[in-house]
Parts: structure tokens; C-alpha cells; sequence
């Protein structure tokens, strides 16, 4: 959080999503984590799961456990679990 902030800080914006914000929402997908964030989409993607879009259609880096993921944003809900994830940074 504190690395976060410290980016937050240098940039001005940026959304941080804790463990504890994810938890008290129960979502079954990680999308569904996403689908109040300010700037996000959260739509269909094609058989199972959805993809996170943002402001004009791009799509979203990924990054899990620091390792970058090619069309993560696409495959997110594949991934990942909700429960497995500390925090989401949204930028």
C-alpha cells in the first residue's frame, strides 16, 4: 500500500482495492471487483469470464505477483481467484 500511495502521490490518481475491500464485497470473479471502479468496464468475454476495459477501449496491463500478463485484462477471471489476490492497483 505504501508503494502505492507513494505512486498515487507522483502521479495524482490511482485507485487501490484491498484485500479487505475485495472480501467485503464476495465477488465470485475478480471483474466483479473491478465493476465500481471509477475509468473501468467490466464486459462480457466470450465463453466464460469477462475483460476489463478502460477509457476508450483500451485494454488494461496486467501485472500478477509481478510478472506481466499478456491479455490479462481479457483473461483475468481465468487467472486468478478473488480470494488469492492482496490488493488491485487501478491506474
Amino acid at each position: 500500500l505504501d508503494e502505492f500511495l507513494e505512486r498515487r502521490r507522483r502521479s495524482g490518481f490511482g485507485r487501490f482495492i484491498t484485500a479487505a475491500d475485495i472480501e467485503r464485497t464476495s465477488p465470485i470473479l475478480v471483474t466483479d471487483a473491478l465493476r465500481t471502479t471509477p475509468g473501468v468496464r467490466v464486459v462480457p468475454a466470450g465463453a466464460f469470464g469477462n475483460a476489463v476495459v478502460g477509457r476508450g477501449g483500451c485494454t488494461p496491463g496486467v501485472v500478477l505477483d509481478g510478472l506481466p500478463i499478456s491479455g490479462g485484462a481479457s483473461e483475468i477471471d481465468m487467472l486468478v481467484r478473488p480470494q488469492e489476490i492482496a490488493g488491485i492497483e487501478v491506474y
